[in-house]
């Protein structure tokens, strides 16, 4: 009972110190860290399944295990992560990879190049999100007992809700900005149409060619046009004024 009260305290101050992380890439390498150490182990890896179906790495901790690996996964198509990722069983469990029957290709290329001999992988899912597949690996064999597996399991848990919560708070803040920017694009387009006696795609065009002559982002010039009112000039726009205003506009 005191044991798993005390697992229980560490895997929720390891959910703790992920979730009340800002950064998303920050609250990754956390986890990483953390599962190494929680399962005694100094390798981990948190992997995602890219849009063109291979393997990529989110995070990995600092040692040359890890770092071998996560090249390995971006060229083989087998391995115990495509299967964490794939099967129905969230967590595969590798005891001898010398003697492991599965993933050939995988094998050879991790027998090849690294110290890795046994290691644990658990896929991180909150309802239908699937965050990735944290792997753990160790340089002896059987290092990953079966309860140590079953750790790895609640402890992933706890890591994917963690993660969750960084993510959706990572998403709602790139929304915020995305929306921002749209909306004080939109209004600068209102004073260059009100200015310039534009209609919207010509005001747009102008926008877009200010911003392409002075080196400046797109919402930088129109958070700059909705504080001042001011529409800076460009050379080459106020030379050819007619691709930009409508005939009879004034001048």
């Amino acid at each position: 009972m005191n044991r798993d009260l005390s697992a229980a305290r560490v895997f929720a101050h390891v959910a703790l110190e992920i979730g009340t992380t800002e950064a998303l890439t920050s609250a990754r390498l956390i986890a990483v860290q953390r599962a190494g150490e929680v399962l005694g182990c100094g390798s981990a890896l948190l992997v995602e399944e890219r849009p063109d179906g291979r393997l990529g790495c989110l995070a990995a901790t600092d040692d040359h295990d890890a770092q071998e690996l996560s090249g390995i996964i971006r060229t083989t198509r087998d391995g115990p992560f495509r299967c964490a990722l794939d099967d129905v069983a969230a967590t595969v469990h590798v005891t001898k990879l010398e003697s492991d029957g599965r993933w050939a290709l995988f094998r050879r290329h991790a027998m090849a190049q690294t110290s890795i001999r046994s290691g644990a992988y658990v896929r991180l899912q909150v309802g239908e999100e699937r965050l990735g597949v944290l792997g753990l690996f160790s340089e002896r064999s059987e290092h990953f007992d079966a309860q140590a597996v079953d750790a790895l399991d609640l402890l992933g848990a706890h890591i994917a809700l963690a993660l969750a919560r960084v993510t959706s708070r990572s998403n709602a803040a790139h929304l915020r900005v995305a929306l921002d920017s749209n909306r004080e694009i939109a209004m600068a387009i209102g004073i260059i149409m009100n200015n310039r006696k534009l209609d919207q795609p010509r005001a747009f065009d102008l926008l877009r060619a200010v911003s392409q002559h002075q080196h400046t982002k797109l919402r930088e010039l129109a958070a700059s046009i909705v504080l001042t009112g001011e529409i800076p000039e460009a050379e080459h726009v106020r030379r050819a004024p007619a691709k930009l205003m409508p005939s009879g506009a004034p001048t």
